[in-house]
C-alpha cells in the first residue's frame, strides 16, 4: 500500500526524470537518435529503476508514466 501511495505521488508531482541516450551507428559513428528514459527520484520503497518499473507494471498506473 506504501508503494502504491509513493507511485501515485510521484505521478502527481511529476517526479520523473527523462534522460536522452545516444543510439549510434557504430559505423559511422554518428548519432541516429536518442532514448527516452524515465526514471523516478531516489526513494527507500524502490530500491532501483527495474523494481519501480516492475512495480508499475503490476498497476494500473502504467499509461501515466
Amino acid at each position: 500500500m506504501k508503494r502504491l501511495k509513493a507511485l501515485k505521488q510521484i505521478i502527481q508531482h511529476n517526479d520523473l526524470h527523462t534522460y536522452f541516450q545516444p543510439i549510434v551507428d557504430l559505423q559511422s559513428k554518428q548519432t541516429i537518435g536518442f532514448e527516452a528514459l524515465n526514471r523516478p527520484i531516489p526513494s527507500t520503497l524502490f530500491n532501483s529503476v527495474d523494481q519501480f518499473y516492475e512495480f508499475v507494471g503490476q498497476t494500473d498506473c502504467v499509461f501515466f508514466i
